[in-house]
């Protein structure tokens, strides 16, 4: 979008003040984009002081914009910024200003808002206790903010309950469960709205609390249900649902892509988890062992030893890791990289990477090593970066693929830049999970050579690793992205990646394009059409 050059004239306060108009500025809102940081800070705090609501409300919202992106680099910098709304937010009464700030303390992630956001539970008005809700949701490892999310389930206003149980239902049993979490989400089974209940229903599910089992078989039994409703039926991993699941896959009616995969999904892991629960150990060994790499009993039966975990579980993987057969070592190599499921702790998975970073020294077999690459990455082991390092440049495919996947979870300064050089790789999946390792993964990165990695893939013939480059460089505000992605959401086919890139980047002159993905009939599953309409709101909601 052209920008007047008168604008380069105007302060950034006039041009947040041109930005305020009831039709937004878009030209405005571009400039105000390219000023610098502290500018910005300034022109909010001078907001905050407004006698205008409507301009208190925007220096809350423009403080998103002076804290930067990035959570580390931008560390003192949000500090600041929680600091001024903590500071105003005591004397506040009006109910806009009062939601937008809740709302920016929970892009600030700061833990001082927890007490001064509690208080603001009661208030008379909705949107405040919705402020409130984003400013909590991530502290739900805080107890005060954790009791004070789950009163707020409890909120007269469905508006509020949704804000709950959606950030509530996002999170797995590894982030927080808690005995009253789940009495909230059992709570709210026999709430009207259709996205709450689904929310529980997920909630519990994860959390495998038995006492969501009959409401969600009464959920499959009463069609038509959601896509919610069959992950929470994967998550419950209860094979006693797997009838209801298939009665809905041979049932005649419209579905669309979406829906028909996670139901396919979920059916096959009810399947598996069937199948495998009751084999013996040498029993799940010797299933292990069948067939070719990608034998889906084999992977089953790994599966199940994944979540049996144990003593004699180890040791058997560790007996394999040490055999002659390259096909044993392989398979005990896959079976410690995940050793205790969900629930394995830190003592367990160093004991893990140990066996295999010892077996790695000497092993020669590319098919091994690719394994032992990707186990390394699950077992989120930091000695895997110099380990791995020396293989980048391996003839195999695979097993460059493996340096990908066990650099992956490192921040590493040697796994980043591994992974750059990895990004132009020869190989395509190694460059696209080379990218998406540091677009996306590697969020909290962001140097120039990172930069120039992600914009060297957007000339890729391949949709979606293109598509990856643009989520890495969009989640980084990197204005060289604005006009590949323009192209990218004016094209024939549209990857669900560019519409996350437009979303990411919060450039409004995108949103006709978005508007326009919309209104069109096409073939977009629901899963496309979920994340177009959460990005045209997103960018409404800026506007």
């Amino acid at each position: 979008m052209a920008i007047p050059a008168h604008y380069d004239a105007l302060s950034t306060l006039e041009l947040a003040l041109l930005d305020l108009k009831e039709e937004r500025n878009w030209a405005a809102y571009e400039a105000l984009r390219k000023r610098d940081l502290e500018e910005v800070f300034e022109a909010a705090v001078q907001l905050l002081r407004s006698p205008s609501s409507r301009e208190r409300a925007r220096g809350a919202e423009l403080l998103i914009q002076a804290a930067g992106h990035d959570a580390k680099e931008h560390r003192e910098r949000r500090a600041r910024c929680a600091e001024v709304l903590l500071a105003a937010l005591p004397t506040e009464q009006d109910a806009t200003v009062l939601q937008e700030m809740g709302r920016t303390l929970g892009y600030l992630e700061d833990a001082r808002a927890v007490p001064v956001l509690r208080p603001l539970k009661d208030h008379p008005d909705a949107r405040v206790r919705q402020g409130v809700v984003r400013g909590l949701m991530p502290h739900h490892g805080d107890a005060t903010a954790l009791q004070t999310l789950l009163e707020l389930s409890r909120d007269g206003d469905t508006s509020v309950r949704e804000e709950v149980l959606s950030g509530l239902a996002l999170k797995g049993e590894d982030e927080v469960d808690t005995p009253e979490l789940r009495d909230a989400f059992l709570e709210r089974l026999s709430e009207e709205a259709s996205g709450i209940r689904a929310d529980a229903l997920v909630g519990l599910a994860k959390r495998k609390d038995p006492r969501v089992l009959a409401p969600l078989r009464h959920e499959l039994e009463s069609p038509p249900f959601g896509i919610a409703a069959i992950e929470a039926a994967r998550y419950m991993e209860d094979a006693s649902l797997l009838p209801l699941l298939l009665l809905a896959q041979g049932t005649e009616r419209p579905m669309d892509e979406a829906f028909d995969e996670a139901l396919g999904f979920a059916i096959d892991c009810l399947m598996r988890s069937r199948a495998m629960k009751d084999r013996s150990i040498p029993e799940l060994i010797d299933l292990a062992l069948q067939g070719d790499e990608d034998d889906e009993t084999a992977w089953e039966a790994i599966f199940e030893l994944h979540d049996r975990g144990g003593d004699e579980v180890f040791e058997a993987a560790v007996r394999l890791l040490h055999s002659a057969s390259s096909r044993e070592r392989g398979r005990g190599t896959d079976i410690l990289a995940q050793l205790g499921g969900r629930k394995r702790s830190d003592a367990l998975m160093a004991k893990c990477a140990d066996e295999i970073l010892s077996a790695l020294a000497t092993e020669q077999d590319a098919d091994v090593l690719g394994s032992m690459g990707v186990a390394l990455g699950h077992l989120r082991d930091a000695r895997a970066v110099p380990a791995l390092q020396p293989l980048k440049d391996h003839p195999d495919e695979g097993v460059r693929m493996g340096v990908v996947m066990g650099m992956m979870p490192q921040r590493d300064p040697l796994a980043i830049q591994t992974l750059i050089e990895l990004s132009r790789d020869s190989d395509e999946d190694v460059r696209n999970w080379a990218t998406f390792s540091l677009g996306t993964q590697a969020e909290d990165v962001d140097t120039p050579e990172l930069r120039d990695a992600l914009f060297d893939r957007l000339t890729e013939s391949d949709m979606e690793l293109r598509g990856e480059a643009l989520v890495g460089l969009a989640l980084r505000k990197d204005p060289r992205v604005l006009e590949p992605l323009r192209r990218e959401l004016e094209s024939s086919e549209v990857v669900v990646l560019a519409v996350e890139a437009a979303r990411a980047l919060e450039d409004l002159s995108l949103l006709p394009l978005l508007h326009r993905l919309r209104d069109p009939p096409g073939k977009a599953d629901s899963y496309f059409r979920g994340v177009l309409a959460e990005a045209i709101s997103h960018l409404e909601s800026l506007a």
